[in-house]
């Protein structure tokens, strides 16, 4: 019996950010760490950027400077007319234009993310869902494409130094299911939107209801929607030019 009570408490506890009650609270706090996490990714990507042009600069005053000493003093070619330094500096040459173009797709993937999670936060406060399907869309996108990528390295170096096999897949495993619960709960908070969009009726009626030929009617509209605990009415005033 302990053992059951404790399966339901933790099963209460983990469904407890998708009930009806705390599923907008906890959308939002979603929405303020992907907001988060997103300029920290593009801060890190533009230093990342930063730091990599000031290395390719560096690296062509030395490509200059070594061209420069080859014409005063006299060094050994190999077959195509290339001394151990040029080989080296065009090695060193392709790897920088290799991580700038790296870092420019992503800064610009950063800048997309970065953009999707603020329309995010925006549609989770305003209840829009046009803002919140661009994040849900991309981060589906994003999570298949780092589980391919954790795929392809799994038997690389990295894993090594992680710590093993075990620990990366324990890692690679983690990280994904964070993601999708995450993903699951804007997903919960966007179809319950639009739930409460579609259930929306507004009817309007006549309060209070004279005796023929006296007062005109008092029009107010009624707007029904589906709540936590079935359906709720909101009179509001009509526009008083309203004709019946």
């Amino acid at each position: 019996m302990r053992v059951l009570k404790a399966i339901e408490w933790i099963k209460t506890v983990a469904l407890m950010p998708l009930t009806p009650k705390h599923l907008r609270i906890s959308a939002i706090l979603i929405a303020i760490y992907q907001v988060l996490v997103a300029h920290v990714i593009l801060f890190v990507m533009l230093m990342g950027l930063a730091h990599a042009e000031e290395m390719r600069t560096i690296l062509g005053i030395d490509i200059a400077d070594q061209k420069e000493r080859e014409d005063y003093y006299e060094v050994v070619t190999n077959a195509k007319g290339e001394s151990l330094n040029q080989i080296r500096f065009k090695s060193a040459s392709h790897l920088a234009s290799f991580t700038l173009l790296i870092l420019y797709i992503g800064t610009v993937v950063a800048s997309v993310n970065l953009f999707s999670s603020l329309g995010l936060f925006i549609g989770v406060f305003k209840n829009k869902t046009e803002l919140m399907l661009p994040w849900l869309v991309l981060d589906m996108l994003g999570v298949v494409i780092i589980l391919a990528i954790m795929i392809f390295v799994a038997n690389g170096t990295f894993v090594c130094f992680v710590g093993g096999q075990w620990q990366y897949m324990s890692l690679c495993v983690a990280f994904i299911l964070f993601d999708i619960i995450i993903w699951y709960t804007i997903y919960c908070y966007y179809i319950s939107i639009r739930q409460i969009r579609k259930l929306t009726e507004i009817a309007t009626v006549a309060i209070p209801c004279p005796p023929p030929g006296s007062i005109p009617f008092h029009y107010r509209k009624e707007n029904m929607y589906l709540g936590s605990g079935g359906y709720k009415h909101i009179l509001a005033d009509c526009d008083p030019n309203y004709q019946a």
